[in-house]
C-alpha cells in the first residue's frame, strides 16, 4: 500500500502559498503563547503577589462554630462561621485558630484579627505568612 516513507508526502500536495497559510495558522498562536509565557516569567506577578491581591478582596466577620478538612483540596482546614461563611485557613495558622474564636477581616486588608474566648487578640498577617513561600 505504502512503498516507503517518502510516499506519505505524495498525498499532501501544497503550494508555497498553502504552506505559508498552514504555518501561519499553526505558528502564530505558538509565537503568541511563547511571548505570553516569557513576558509573565520576567514581568508578571509572582505567585505571592497574585495570592495577596486575591486575598485582599475577601472580607468576613463572625464566630467559628465548626471546622473540617477538605480532603480533595490538600487536606486544608476550613472553619465555618456563625453566618455560614466558610474560611479556608492558611496552613501556618491552623494551630492558632479554633472553634469558639471570633475572626474578622476587612476588605482590602491583608490581615485577620482573631479574638480568643478569653479576650486574647491575635493579628495574623498574610504578607508575613507568604514570605516563607517559594515563588
Amino acid at each position: 500500500m505504502f512503498g516507503g516513507i517518502g510516499d506519505w508526502g505524495d498525498w499532501i500536495i501544497m503550494s508555497s502559498k498553502d504552506k505559508k497559510i498552514f504555518f501561519s495558522v499553526l505558528g502564530f498562536p505558538l509565537v503568541l503563547l511563547f511571548v505570553f509565557v516569557t513576558y509573565n516569567i520576567f514581568f508578571g506577578k509572582s505567585g505571592k503577589e497574585w495570592f495577596l491581591k486575591e486575598e485582599a478582596k475577601f472580607f468576613f466577620k463572625g464566630k467559628i462554630v465548626s471546622e473540617y478538612r477538605e480532603e480533595d483540596n490538600h487536606n486544608i482546614k476550613v472553619v465555618v462561621l456563625n453566618d455560614g461563611y466558610k474560611y479556608q485557613m492558611m496552613g501556618e495558622w491552623e494551630d492558632l485558630i479554633n472553634v469558639g474564636d471570633s475572626i474578622s477581616k476587612k476588605k482590602d486588608s491583608l490581615y485577620i484579627i482573631v479574638v480568643k474566648p478569653d479576650g486574647e487578640k491575635l493579628k495574623l498577617d498574610y504578607a508575613e505568612a507568604v514570605k516563607k513561600w517559594r515563588n
